[in-house]
């Protein structure tokens, strides 16, 4: 598991020195609600306001913004068609997604989850929540958000 400022691993340089498995975790973070971008709405329609309607219709402004941004540019590009041709992957990778506590919107509107789904090319359920943890009895795996101690 990753620490909170350690960098992710350079996909394409793991692929090349064998390292990449059949699995491809993606941090959290990159998905921020940016806390600048929330002090534009009133009390009711931030994140912890009243007006779920409206704070549903500014959240997914603020991931579209988010994706669009020229810094996700890249990851947008890796993380957009397969893997497994562009890498020479024996078999797709599958991808998980761990939402952390900056994710918290992304997680709470089917909308989101959809759009959140087709950013990171993975497959979900958007009518249900993502999962906070990821377990796999068979590599010894467990991983979940936030990290704890």
């Amino acid at each position: 598991m990753m620490r909170k400022n350690q960098s992710s691993p350079d996909l394409p340089a793991a692929v090349a020195k064998g390292q990449a498995k059949n699995r491809f975790p993606v941090r959290a973070d990159r998905l921020k609600w940016r806390p600048e971008q929330r002090f534009n709405f009133s009390v009711a329609e931030r994140p912890w306001g009243t007006q779920e309607t409206q704070i549903e219709v500014h959240a997914n402004e603020i991931f579209e913004a988010i994706k669009n941004h020229p810094e996700n540019f890249q990851t947008y590009t890796l993380l957009s068609g397969t893997l497994k041709d562009r890498f020479n992957l024996p078999c797709e990778p599958e991808r998980i997604y761990i939402p952390g506590n900056h994710d918290r919107l992304c997680n709470k509107y089917p909308s989101l989850r959809t759009k959140v789904a087709d950013f990171l090319g993975i497959h979900h359920n958007p009518t249900q929540p993502l999962a906070h943890s990821y377990q796999n009895v068979n590599y010894g795996v467990l991983a979940r958000y936030p990290e704890r101690r």
